[in-house]
């Protein structure tokens, strides 16, 4: 996948600058390949327009991180202007969130595993867009049995997240995405890591209420049945 750059954007405080180049240490792995590339406003070159320079690099940034401390929240201008537009865009589903990722995968992973699926699932949904995908026959079957439209599985993915991932799964390593179709209608999609020239979308199905939390994200426990 180091053929994939999510552009990075760091939100922080001046006074935690230590923190923000700790943080990019831990990503450095990510960053040498070329996987990520991370923007800050110390890019911004003399005789730039540095307020022009954070607003543009906000608009087409992939992953906004906000490193939020006492310093980060006593800022008006990451309040008024770097935070408002990340939720601006999070609302329009035009950037991915680590927060939501973190509670849907595993309480556990860490920033830098995160942005790794993050990239993954941007990798998925290029190729899906792309026609750069193929159905397992039991997925064929079940897309017509269940009144499931091409378009609908490209609209659940184009606005889904990962929520279940199978690295180790005997059939190759794949992932469950969950997302909603134009008209809100809920899809669950397993298909195959984007590794391979062509997706394989192993099945699909809309998943059940009873099974599922509110927002199909999660498992509901036998108790909660």
């Amino acid at each position: 996948m180091a053929e994939v750059s999510l552009k990075v954007f760091c939100s922080y405080s001046h006074k935690d600058e230590s923190l923000r180049d700790e943080l990019a240490n831990h990503l450095s792995g990510f960053t040498h390949p070329g996987v990520i590339s991370i923007w800050h406003d110390r890019n911004i070159s003399a005789g730039e327009e540095w307020d022009d320079e954070i607003k543009e690099n906000l608009k087409t940034a992939d992953i906004i991180l906000l490193l939020i401390s006492s310093d980060f929240i006593a800022s008006k201008y990451c309040w008024s202007v770097e935070v408002k537009t990340a939720i601006e865009r999070w609302d329009d589903r035009k950037i991915s969130s680590v927060e939501e990722w973190d509670h849907q995968i595993n309480d556990n992973l860490n920033t830098a595993d995160i942005i790794l699926l993050l990239t993954m699932l941007a990798e998925i949904r290029r190729k899906i867009a792309d026609d750069q995908f193929e159905f397992s026959k039991h997925a064929l079957d079940q897309s017509i049995l269940r009144g499931i439209h091409l378009q609908e599985i490209k609209e659940a993915i184009a606005s889904g997240q990962v929520i279940e991932d199978y690295p180790d799964d005997k059939y190759g390593s794949s992932c469950l995405i969950s997302g909603l179709t134009q008209a809100n209608r809920p899809l669950h999609v397993q298909c195959s890591y984007p590794s391979r020239s062509l997706i394989k979308i192993i099945t699909l199905y809309e998943p059940n209420s009873n099974l599922w939390n509110k927002d199909f994200t999660r498992r509901r426990s036998n108790d909660e049945q």
